[in-house]
């Protein structure tokens, strides 16, 4: 025999009943699938900005091994900078702009180092996935040095304050990250009355996003003195905002021509002396 226990409610002492109505199981699961879904709808986004959070933090540790190399190998001297030319530029993923300006010449010699790894992080490193688990993978057969993926490189550039640049005088050197060794090419700017640039929307989609930098040789047409890197602020269709401020006064509100490279992460300076 059993016996029926009843349920009062609170509110209004009445019977209530022992449970919850398909109806409403069925609306609490809708409330759970849409927020679900908007969790869901997140995650390529989150992805995508870890992605890019590994990389800057990469792009770190990068330009810090970079500046103390380009010293330390003795690259930032008077000898890597020949002649009257206005800036210099070391390695493969920065050299194609010694053709896209009159006044960057590449650098000279580099005292016998093999450019194709120097200038490549070593970080991202290559193995072979065999039977027996994987393995280090090695150039030259397995005789050569580890192989690493080109995934992050960089360059740098050399601008002497005075020309031509001489032992113990100053010099900016910039340590230039890239996600990718792409060819540099020539890009006019054209001013808007806003301070914002006109830029070819080809141009800006590969060379000019935003947060990238690109390198400046000319203003109002005439080539500059001591070319400078600037920084784009803001990217959108057909147009770019740069970091002006940066710039020397004489430059600011005329039309630029600037160096553009592919996939610039970081771009840090330093003023040295040059050996």
């Amino acid at each position: 025999m059993s016996r029926a226990t009843n349920h009062l409610d609170l509110l209004t002492g009445r019977p209530g009943r022992a449970g919850l109505s398909l109806l409403e199981v069925l609306i609490a699961c809708g409330v759970l699938a849409l927020g679900l879904g908007g969790v869901a709808a997140l995650l390529p986004a989150a992805g995508q900005r870890f992605g890019a959070a590994i990389v800057a933090d990469r792009a770190r540790f990068v330009a810090a091994n970079g500046h103390a190399d380009m010293l330390s190998r003795g690259l930032a001297s008077a000898a890597a900078c020949p002649g009257n030319a206005r800036a210099f530029v070391f390695g493969p993923a920065l050299v194609g702009a010694a053709s896209a300006a009159p006044t960057v010449v590449a650098a000279g010699s580099l005292g016998g180092i093999d450019a194709e790894r120097f200038f490549v992080a070593e970080d991202d490193v290559v193995f072979l996935s065999l039977p027996d688990g994987p393995q280090n993978a090695f150039d030259a057969g397995g005789l050569g040095p580890r192989r690493y993926r080109d995934s992050i490189v960089w360059g740098a550039t050399i601008v002497p304050v005075t020309t031509p640049a001489q032992p113990g005088t100053a010099a900016v050197l910039s340590i230039v990250v890239l996600r990718r060794s792409g060819e540099p090419k020539r890009i006019s700017l054209v001013r808007n009355a806003d301070g914002t640039y006109q830029c070819p929307e080809a141009d800006r989609l590969q060379r000019l996003t935003g947060c990238s930098s690109a390198l400046v040789v000319a203003v109002g047409g005439a080539d500059v003195a001591r070319p400078a890197w600037v920084s784009v602020r803001a990217s959108w269709p057909g147009n770019v905002a740069l970091d002006t401020e940066a710039l020397a006064p004489e430059w600011q509100g005329q039309s630029l021509v600037v160096i553009g490279f592919e996939g610039v992460v970081r771009v840090e300076h330093h003023l040295v002396t040059l050996q």
